[in-house]
């Protein structure tokens, strides 16, 4: 999520405390771990998934969101477990390494390849 796709998020308008604010803006834009964050901050792991599971359904819900995002469910066997993390890592790290008009460029591509033929 871009700082400017948080901000619109407007969070001051609800009833999450300040700190949390904050810890959701780490996470959201930039890619802390909800893990570390919940210990610095001394919340439980289930306590951080919550905040973060509702901050996204609102990002969800908002009109206009442009997620870009696709959630999937994949049954792998356990062994696999460690290099699909891995990969999915990997993944997220050279995704910041290109800048933000290729992405979007590329991502406009796949769509358009993705589209069926009228």
């Amino acid at each position: 999520m871009t700082a400017e796709q948080f901000r619109r998020l407007r969070m001051q308008d609800t009833r999450i405390k300040p700190l949390n604010q904050w810890a959701l803006h780490e996470i959201f834009v930039k890619g802390r771990s909800q893990r570390a964050l919940a210990a610095e901050l001394g919340m439980t792991r289930s306590a951080m998934s919550q905040l973060v599971r509702k901050a996204w359904q609102r990002h969800l819900d908002r009109s206009g969101a442009d997620t870009r995002v696709v959630t999937l469910t994949i049954t792998i066997p356990a062994k696999y477990e460690h290099a699909l993390h891995a990969w999915v890592r990997d993944a997220y790290r050279s995704s910041n390494l290109l800048d933000r008009d290729s992405m979007e460029r590329r991502a406009d591509e796949r769509v358009a390849v993705m589209r069926p033929p009228a």
